[in-house]
This record gives C-alpha cells, sequence and structure tokens, in this order.
C-alpha cells in the first residue's frame, strides 16, 4: 500500500513549479489530489508534464484562492463532491528582489505582502476549519525569514510573519485534531530551476516528505518547523 492510499488532498499552488512536484509524489503516494488554479493554460501545462500519472485521481479547477471568496467557493465544491478533504498542502508565494526596503513604493510592498501572507492567510483560514479529524495542512516556505537577503526584503517580512501564522495557528488547533505543520525549504530543484549539486533537494522530494507528513506516519508531528535544508537533513527526517 502507498502512504496515501485513499487520502483526498489539495495542493495549493500545484500548478507552479515547486507545486507540480508535490503533486506528483502525493499522486504516486495514492492520494486524489485536487489542483486549482485561475490559469487553464497552467492546469493544462501540469497535466501535460505528469503524463500518465494525471488519470482519475488528478481534478485540476479553473479557481483562484487569493480572495475569500474564490477560496470559499473551492471549499464547498471540494466538500460538495467529495465530501471530506484528509489533506492540504500551501506552496504559495515565491522569492522576489527589488528596491531596497526604504526606496519599495507602497504597491508593491502591499503585492508582495499579499502574494506571501495574505494568500495563506486566506487559505488556512478558509481549509483548516474543512479538514476530516486527523487530517493535515502544510505551509511550503522559504528561508528568507530566517536569512534576510539585502533587496528582498518585503519577501523576507511575509515569510517571517507566515511563520507566525503556522505558529498560531498550530497552537490554536491543537485540540482539533488537525495537524499543522511547515516545511522550510532552501534551494529547490524543478523544470524552472535546475540547481546544481548533490545535496540540492528535488521538488518531488519535498513532495514526499509533504506525503509523509500526511500520512499515519507523521502522527507524531504537530506545530513543528521541518528544515529540509539539505541532502543529510532530508534523509534523517524521511527516517
Amino acid at each position: 500500500m502507498n502512504r496515501l492510499d485513499g487520502k483526498i488532498s489539495l495542493i495549493l499552488g500545484g500548478a507552479g513549479f515547486v507545486g507540480e512536484g508535490i503533486v506528483r509524489s502525493f499522486l504516486e503516494e495514492g492520494a486524489f489530489v485536487i489542483v486549482p488554479s485561475r490559469s487553464q493554460e497552467r492546469l493544462q501545462g501540469l497535466r501535460s508534464v505528469l503524463g500518465p500519472l494525471a488519470n482519475e485521481r488528478l481534478v485540476t479547477v479553473p479557481a483562484g484562492t487569493g480572495t475569500l471568496q474564490g477560496a470559499e467557493a473551492l471549499r464547498d465544491q471540494i466538500l460538495q463532491r467529495m465530501k471530506r478533504l484528509d489533506a492540504v498542502v500551501a506552496s504559495l508565494g515565491g522569492f522576489r528582489e527589488g528596491p531596497r526596503l526604504v526606496d519599495t513604493p507602497l504597491d508593491e510592498f502591499g503585492k508582495v505582502l499579499s502574494d506571501n501572507l495574505l494568500s495563506h492567510f486566506i487559505a488556512a483560514r478558509t481549509f483548516i476549519p474543512a479538514l476530516a479529524q486527523g487530517s493535515t495542512y502544510t505551509f511550503i516556505a522559504g528561508l528568507a525569514a530566517e536569512v534576510p537577503t539585502a533587496r528582498a526584503g518585503p519577501t523576507a517580512i511575509a515569510m517571517a510573519g507566515q511563520q507566525v501564522l503556522q505558529r498560531v495557528l498550530a497552537e490554536e488547533m491543537r485540540d482539533s485534531g488537525v495537524r499543522i505543520n511547515e516545511l522550510l525549504v532552501k534551494s529547490v530543484m524543478s523544470r524552472a530551476r535546475g540547481v546544481p549539486g548533490p545535496e540540492t533537494l528535488t521538488a518531488e522530494e519535498v513532495g514526499l516528505f509533504a506525503a509523509k507528513l500526511a500520512s499515519d506516519e507523521g502522527a507524531h508531528w504537530h506545530g513543528v518547523q521541518i528544515r529540509l535544508l539539505d541532502r543529510m537533513s532530508y534523509e534523517m527526517a524521511m527516517r
């Protein structure tokens, strides 16, 4: 049996390059996977690169979750069709460089916070209460919050807020039966970013660990931020 046989999973950001690897791993582990995107072209591209894995266990939905209305409509659609939701992985936002903080326009600062923090709040607020007993919600985040980079200040601030968001949610939901964790990743190799080096993790490996968290093997993990920074940390975490 696979880790996620019969699990109904929602991968937010699943049509992105890192999300694509997570979707692949969840499908390979037997999950039923739902991927929303506002771009029909990106959904078609996802099906194309997944090949035979894009079978009846993959449902792509032309929908956005960047607004509360869009996220709630998707949630209602999932629960009406599937009756439950067992796992959510939120791979939202991304790293963005630009001017120094003191030179950053207000609208650009707000856009980065919206893409990297508000999007996570909307998703968590919408989908965590819809999760079944014993289910999981996993954030995917980079290290910008802990290793600030010049000219990437808004991204670092947003990701620091995301870390606090995960911690507060985990504390508030401690007795709910829903496990809320965060994966902190460094450079991730994907189709768009082929980072050389034997220590670099692939998007599929990030997905495989997220699948472990969503399975019975991850039952002891709740309210933790797990660092998958290199090959050694990944192999230790997978033991």
